[in-house]
């Protein structure tokens, strides 16, 4: 609570920057030089389209925005200050849904564009701007494979989305990608957890061998196998 207290004004000044890069009821990209619109080391998300230096909202801006506020209502309920944005929200989610949802049932990153990636079709079933009905359908892309794969760092989001949607189902199917991932670090020696699962050959041969996503088997393992 202290905390929360400590920092809500820096918090808040966030969401103005944000709430300030809005037109028309969504987030832009920011444009300038010196920012970078990144989200994952994956395809579509790591920031490297021409386009980069437009302003115009692409989808994982504005659901992690949708995110944030989502948690900042949590930060603010609990250090009993008023919280003004659920009507930003309702919107954000409206037009979300006018710009990026497809005829296939799927989230694309842009609004005219057709790159489907697991991690913004999972924020999607995060911060539930995807129906239930929408989200099994999610899941099963994701399941299958149809989707663009997230990075180490980002598959805490698809994990929760998926065991959000049907925890029976898809809890074997998330621990059976933890092991495949993590054991390939463990059988080549490894006493670190790797940036990506390419190791040390990712990014021309610069990839980090020491990040911090190593708390993922730790906290799925003993969340659905301690029983």
């Amino acid at each position: 609570i202290s905390l929360g207290k400590e920092v809500y004004e820096k918090l808040l000044s966030i969401v103005n920057t944000f709430l300030n890069h809005r037109k028309n009821g969504a987030v832009n990209k920011f444009s300038h030089r010196s920012q970078w619109n990144f989200y994952d080391w994956s395809s579509y998300l790591d920031a490297s389209a021409a386009d980069d230096r437009q302003e115009v909202p692409d989808l994982m801006i504005n659901l992690l925005f949708v995110l944030a506020l989502q948690k900042f209502k949590n930060i603010s309920a609990a250090i009993a200050v008023p919280y003004l944005f659920d009507g930003v929200v309702a919107e954000e989610k409206q037009t979300i849904r006018k710009l990026f949802f497809k005829g296939n049932g799927l989230f694309s990153m842009t609004e005219y564009g057709r790159e489907y990636t697991e991690l913004g079709n999972a924020l999607a079933i995060i911060t539930e701007v995807a129906t239930e009905k929408e989200s099994e359908r999610i899941a099963e892309s994701i399941l299958n494979k149809e989707l663009s794969e997230c990075s180490l760092s980002m598959k805490c989001w698809k994990y929760d989305a998926l065991l959000k949607v049907d925890e029976i189902r898809y809890k074997t199917a998330v621990l059976d990608e933890i092991r495949v991932d993590y054991q390939k670090m463990v059988k080549a020696g490894a006493t670190s957890v790797w940036e990506t699962i390419d190791g040390a050959i990712a990014f021309n041969n610069a990839g980090s061998l020491c990040h911090g996503w190593s708390a993922i088997p730790i906290y799925y393992f003993y969340r659905y196998l301690k029983k």
